[in-house]
């Protein structure tokens, strides 16, 4: 069950959140959202492991979580 106090992002929040991160791992985290792969089509377009692309997809969920928390408390 979420915190009470939490709040959505906007979409311009995400955008920004999105554009730090490094090109590949924007690319992966659009690719498995937005373009529905999985992380088996996901591996094997960016030439990794599963694995490795399933790390390197929950590493840029936590990132991009605490970029956007840090701009609601801003």
């Amino acid at each position: 069950m979420p915190c009470e106090d939490y709040q959505l992002p906007d979409a311009d929040q995400l955008q920004n959140a999105l554009s730090k991160l490094e090109h590949r791992t924007r690319d992966l985290v659009v690719a498995y959202i937005r373009g529905n792969m999985t992380f088996r089509g996901i591996s094997s377009a960016f030439d990794l492991s599963r694995a490795k692309a399933q790390r390197i997809y929950q590493h840029a969920i936590r990132l991009l979580q605490q970029m956007i928390h840090i701009e609601q408390d801003a």
